[in-house]
């Protein structure tokens, strides 16, 4: 029977920030130029250009805000899903090595989110800390984790005795 060893959700609260800042700021330019009447700037874009381009700066706040990093490992396999950009299930049985290992995101990766590079992919939010699964086919797989230790504990686990270095 599949038994749940570890389970974490990671949100990136950084980026609803980010995208946050533009749409109060054209939302508030949409205000102050709908209110008094006189356009802003030598070249000024309509009302309706300002209200849309606030909206959408707020459609991709929330939708970048609603993506979620989760993991699971269970006894048969591990699994990590990424908001829309879809879920990968690795069965034990396809894992060649499995380890904790620091990474630099921009170096490794040039950013975080889902990434690809020619050694493997990333499903990454923020830090540094990920657990690299290594494939059969030697393909690798970094999943950033918040949680290193109870990690630690998991790869203890028997299920992982033939693949944790």
């Amino acid at each position: 029977m599949k038994k749940v060893l570890f389970e974490e959700t990671q949100k990136n609260s950084v980026l609803i920030i980010v995208m946050i800042i533009p749409a109060i700021f054209f939302a508030a330019l949409a205000i102050v130029q709908i209110a008094t009447h006189k356009p802003l700037g030598n070249h000024p874009i309509s009302n309706t250009g300002l209200i849309c381009i606030a909206v959408i700066c707020f459609i991709i706040a929330v939708s970048l805000g609603s993506q979620k990093l989760k993991v699971k490992i269970t006894t048969e396999d591990v699994h990590v899903s990424f908001g829309f950009f879809g879920a990968k299930t690795i069965p034990i049985n396809d894992i060649k090595n499995i380890t904790i290992r620091e990474y630099d995101g921009l170096k490794e990766f040039w950013g975080w989110g889902v990434k690809f590079n020619s050694k493997g992919r990333c499903y990454t939010i923020s830090g540094n800390i990920g657990l690299e699964v290594t494939l059969l086919n030697d393909k690798k797989i970094l999943i950033g984790t918040q949680r290193e230790s109870d990690l630690q504990q998991v790869l203890k686990d028997p299920v992982f005795d033939k693949v944790v270095s």
